[in-house]
């Protein structure tokens, strides 16, 4: 039962460090100065560096690295890349489970300091009793008859 136990506060301590999920988007365009949107491209990002760079994260920046037409592209900002073909990106955290994963992390990490907490307790009340004893079996050996 403990093992099962012990087991579960592990797995749902884990949520803490699960990586969030987010969106990088591509919008193509039809014209040089993005206003008719011709498609659409949505790629789900799992980001385990939390780390905000100009307010994105930075997987979001290492992304767009590997996309961007230009070496100083940035989100949300219009580039041609054909003569009347244009595109934008942008990256955005989805909130998909943030707070069940939150909630699981809190209720994990405050049963496994119960836990330790009645484990060192445990611990010291059994060596209070081994120290008694030894006292109790001491003052019976040499007690004056």
């Amino acid at each position: 039962m403990l093992s099962i136990l012990i087991s579960t506060i592990l797995i749902s301590s884990a949520y803490g460090f699960y990586p969030y999920e987010t969106d990088f988007t591509l919008k193509y365009f039809n014209d040089s100065n993005c206003t008719n949107i011709e498609k659409t491209t949505d790629i789900p990002l799992y980001c385990d560096d939390f780390n905000i760079i100009d307010e994105y994260p930075s997987c979001c920046w290492s992304i767009l690295r590997d996309f961007q037409l230009d070496n100083n592209s940035t989100f949300n900002s219009c580039y041609q890349y054909e003569s009347r073909k244009s595109i934008s990106y942008d990256c955005v955290p989805t909130n998909n489970n943030i707070v069940t994963e939150k909630i699981f992390f809190l209720i994990g990490l405050i049963a496994m300091t119960i836990i330790l907490i009645f484990i060192f307790s445990y611990c010291i009340h059994q060596c209070i009793l081994s120290i008694r004893g030894r006292n109790k079996s001491l003052s019976v050996q040499y007690s004056p008859i």
